[in-house]
């Protein structure tokens, strides 16, 4: 898949459905509605810059992206639709894995989702290796389950299974 910017946002010229990621990203608000959980407005982007500059990381394009469209969903999320119970966090409450006891094997990972009232959580991985990657965090090993964050929420448009 070629990856290009434009307009300071990441774009796929070829993905499985032919869908850009402000395409994908709209089909994931789309989904929020119909279950009937809101998706909280987007952050400026001098939010998504302090957050970076107090974590000493970058976050990848996309989602930079996705949290100035939207800035996760309200926390009363419903639960009806089980095999897409993961509740996307704001982007204030996005911190890094190994402050969780337990998970220091999550260095430079950063929780941004959790499924099931953290019956398992979701990172996105900010350092040199795996940089963008998302991985469960909830074991005792780092299981990836997408190799982007577009990739991620595609499976949990279109097999969100994969994804648990």
């Amino acid at each position: 898949m070629k990856l290009w910017r434009r307009f300071g946002f990441l774009r796929s010229e070829v993905s499985p459905k032919h869908e850009t990621f402000s395409q994908t990203l709209g089909r994931v608000i789309d989904l929020w509605k119909r279950l009937g959980s809101a998706p909280r407005s987007g952050v400026a982007l001098a939010s998504i810059a302090a957050f970076e500059e107090q974590h000493g990381v970058s976050l990848p394009p996309q989602m930079r992206q996705y949290f100035l469209a939207v800035d996760g969903m309200e926390e009363d999320y419903p639960v009806n639709d089980i095999s897409r119970a993961i509740y996307f966090w704001p982007l204030a409450h996005i911190k890094p894995a190994d402050e969780e006891e337990g998970f220091s094997q999550y260095a430079r990972c950063y929780l941004f989702a959790d499924y099931l009232l953290w019956s398992h959580a979701y990172a996105i991985c900010l350092g040199q290796d795996g940089f963008g990657e998302i991985v469960v965090v909830g074991g005792s090993t780092l299981r990836k389950v997408a190799r982007s964050f577009e990739e991620f929420l595609a499976k949990y448009l279109d097999s969100p299974q994969d994804l648990l």
